[in-house]
């Protein structure tokens, strides 16, 4: 609270060295090296963040946020490396590491390798009982197919994607109302990305 008190205050030089003093009192805390990467962040040295998160211990939080300033600096190799590690270890249902990864591919030319990735998990069984996480992967298929322009292809996936209404609407009917607002949350935030991808292309047009 010290340090986010003191950059409030514009005072970034004293919650600077009051964020590493933090760091040196607890070298394996991973909040402490979070609080120190952004305190860097706030004074535009992504570069010295970056260092900082490096030597955090290993958290998928600290994954996360290198992985995103790795994407900020450009530097998309090591970024798509840091996604599939997160991938992998969630079983392949990390909805933010999955955005990331087409991200990263898709600024390396590679959209068709993200395409064929999606389709062997949607293929398999790691997705099979977390149709939330189905959804969005079939949503981020479909950009990726119509960004490689095959535009038919791509509405099958957005189909699949926003099928996630008739689901909520099922669940409403059943009762089961968290169940439903957590699937309509869902749904919501795909149709809103998907209104906003197209809205994008038009302007561009």
């Amino acid at each position: 609270q010290v340090v986010e008190a003191l950059m409030a205050l514009k005072r970034t030089d004293k919650g600077l060295a009051k964020a590493r003093e933090i760091v040196a009192e607890m070298p394996r805390s991973v909040d402490a090296h979070i609080l120190l990467a952004r305190v860097y962040l706030d004074r535009k040295e992504e570069r010295k963040a970056l260092s900082v998160l490096n030597m955090a211990p290993i958290n998928p939080l600290v994954a996360h946020m290198r992985a995103a300033l790795l994407v900020q600096l450009k530097d998309h190799g090591m970024a798509e490396r840091l996604y599939q590690v997160l991938l992998i270890n969630s079983r392949f249902r990390d909805l933010e590491a999955w955005g990331g990864l087409k991200l990263t591919m898709a600024e390396q030319k590679r959209t068709g390798e993200f395409v064929a990735l999606t389709r062997r998990i949607l293929e398999s069984d790691y997705l099979t009982d977390h149709k939330l996480v189905r959804a969005r992967v079939h949503y981020l298929r479909g950009v990726a197919l119509e960004a490689d322009g095959k535009a038919r292809e791509s509405l099958e996936d957005y189909e699949a994607a926003l099928s996630v209404y008739e689901e909520a609407q099922a669940a409403a009917d059943a009762g089961d109302e968290e169940r439903a607002a957590e699937l309509f949350e869902n749904a919501e935030t795909l149709f809103e990305q998907a209104y906003q991808a197209a809205a994008e292309k038009k302007s561009r047009a």
